[in-house]
């Protein structure tokens, strides 16, 4: 989708039925700095961080998920994705590992 994203996250936010200032502040956000997303945005994507708290404030409002990490590049997603795995993976090595080892070094014993 090649619309720029100020006018895909204005579009969802008039569909939730929700005044700017209240999405801004269901986000964690000032109403200003909000603002600015919705009128001075340039390109196709939001930042992950703002993505991801939309979902949060629009999904109680009717607004499927899926349209709303639309918002985000793939390629961030995906990375998020596989950084979460990644910690998840250490979390797990952590409690089995010797205490000498380090999570990098069972991690790579595992792999090598």
């Amino acid at each position: 989708m090649t619309t720029e994203v100020r006018h895909r996250l204005k579009a969802l936010r008039k569909r939730a039925g929700l005044r700017s200032r209240d999405l801004a502040d269901a986000v964690g956000m000032k109403p200003s700095s909000y603002q600015k997303y919705e009128d001075r945005r340039q390109g196709i994507f939001l930042p992950l961080h703002i993505v991801a708290n939309l979902v949060i404030a629009l999904k109680p409002c009717g607004i499927d998920p899926v349209e709303v990490w639309a918002l985000a590049d793939e390629k961030d997603i995906i990375a998020f994705r596989q950084a979460w795995s990644l910690t998840k993976d250490a979390e797990k090595l952590d409690e089995t590992a010797p205490e000498s080892d380090t999570i990098l070094e069972t991690k790579l014993r595992q792999w090598g």
